[in-house]
């Protein structure tokens, strides 16, 4: 993700002419000449992680790619599928949202739609529900090729669980 992250963002900003930065180093920089103003609360430890790789130009670009769809997609969902006999998986997406806490880590405790995300499989999320009055979803996914599987899962969930409401807005 940092390697295409890199090259993608660089590949942006270099067709961006109107722009004062060009690639991710010069973001960084800008940022850091602009702290106070473009990072009052937190850093940016992706941009400088992602900066300091090769982008998808690394020698071990797309044996990284190959590996990590090989493990999420065959080796992982498949597998699952197969060794428990399932049309699907279905997990929540992730935790509810979290306070935000200047000067500190984020978070973010993980979810359950990266291994199709890796290995370019279906995923749907639905309104599962609310956790201290913040909305949490519930994540459909499965192998390549199964989106009717998916939807009509998905859609037959949502019509027996009613649990998208509309969000309360408080000013």
């Amino acid at each position: 993700l940092l390697m295409e992250f890199k090259t993608d963002i660089n590949n942006y900003l270099k067709n961006k002419p109107e722009l004062k930065v060009h690639s991710l180093s010069d973001l960084i920089a800008f940022n850091i000449k602009h702290k106070k103003q473009e990072m009052p609360l937190f850093g940016q430890d992706i941009f400088i992680k992602a900066d300091k790789t090769k982008g998808t130009d690394s020698k071990n670009y797309q044996q990284h790619l190959k590996n990590a769809k090989r493990l999420a997609g065959a080796e992982g969902i498949d597998a699952t599928l197969k060794k428990y006999q399932l049309d699907l998986l279905i997990a929540p997406t992730t935790g509810p949202a979290w306070s935000i806490v200047p000067d500190k880590k984020d978070h973010y405790l993980g979810s359950s739609w990266s291994a199709a995300a890796v290995a370019g499989y279906p995923h749907i999320t639905v309104p599962m529900g609310f956790v201290n009055d913040l909305p949490v979803g519930l994540s459909f996914f499965s192998g390549f090729g199964k989106e009717g599987t998916l939807i009509e899962a998905a859609y037959n969930y949502e019509q027996a669980s009613l649990a998208r409401k509309s969000p309360r807005l408080s000013l």
